[in-house]
């Protein structure tokens, strides 16, 4: 098989594995995509999702009301214009968005076809919060945790968690 067909015969399967994690209500815990490798070749195709995040991965989780929801660092600070923070090296063939100080969540009522707003739930000035996972304790209750905090100048700092309520940010289902 030649490259250009292999490149589209996995560009298909590619598209139809990305459809499959929402299609089969799989929890995924990045900014979220399959993908594969092209056999012979240096090659990876991805299937970028849209979303304007940053090289950090994110975390989406299936909610006991039936709606995701989507915590993740997006690729620049709120209401600024253009990305300023990058990271490169051997992980990015290209810089990739590296902005890390805010931490935001969204949610959807149609399976990711749409989202609501992005909130910024928690910000540290020059520093990071990365990695995050949500916890559903009780229906509605949700803990949202950072693997990764730091301060300003890289100084570690322990785990953020935070406890927050679903119906704060989108009204309760009927």
């Amino acid at each position: 098989m030649t490259l250009p067909a292999a490149i589209s015969r996995l560009r298909d399967y590619v598209t139809r594995a990305n459809l499959d994690l929402v299609r089969n209500g799989l929890v995924v815990w990045t900014g979220g995509n399959a993908s594969a490798r092209v056999p012979g070749a240096e090659l990876m195709l991805i299937k970028p999702s849209g979303i304007d995040a940053s090289s950090a991965p994110g975390w989406v989780e299936r909610l006991k009301s039936g709606r995701l929801v989507f915590v993740w660092n997006r690729s620049k600070l709120e209401g600024a214009e253009k990305t300023t923070s990058f990271w490169s090296g051997q992980a990015h063939e290209v810089p990739a968005p590296g902005h890390r100080e805010e931490l935001s969540i969204a949610f959807s009522e149609d399976d990711g076809q749409s989202w609501t707003a992005p909130v910024v739930l928690m910000r540290v000035p020059n520093g990071q919060l990365a990695y995050p996972y949500v916890l559903e304790r009780t229906p509605g209750e949700l803990w949202v945790m950072t693997r990764y905090t730091f301060l300003e100048g890289g100084k570690p700092a322990p785990p953020v968690k935070v406890r927050i309520l679903e119906k704060d940010f989108v009204k309760p289902r009927e």
